[in-house]
């Protein structure tokens, strides 16, 4: 699913468009095998995937996204993770 749809998916708003992509996976080959690996900014980043990832959806769940984005440095991770921090204490308010 594209990252701005996963955004409408958990915020139900889109906070900023995003020039990154954040994707697991437990075979770095297989993303090796699908993307051409070039010098200049990188785009695409890869995280070890989770080993309980998989058993619970296609998409990461909110624990999972909030803590693999606080440490990012870019902004539109900030702002991803203060929506969604909004989100949260809203649902436990």
């Amino acid at each position: 699913m594209p990252a701005i749809a996963q955004q409408e998916k958990i915020l139900g708003v889109s906070p900023a468009d995003y020039d990154k992509v954040f994707v697991y996976t437990k075979n770095i080959d297989l993303i090796r095998k699908r993307f051409d690996f070039k010098k200049g900014r990188e785009n695409i980043i890869v995280l070890r995937e989770d080993p309980f990832l998989s058993k619970y959806a296609s998409l990461t769940t909110l624990s999972q996204t909030f803590v693999d984005l606080w440490n990012v440095s870019d902004w539109q991770a900030k702002e991803f993770v203060n929506v969604l921090k909004e989100k949260v204490d809203g649902l436990l308010s």
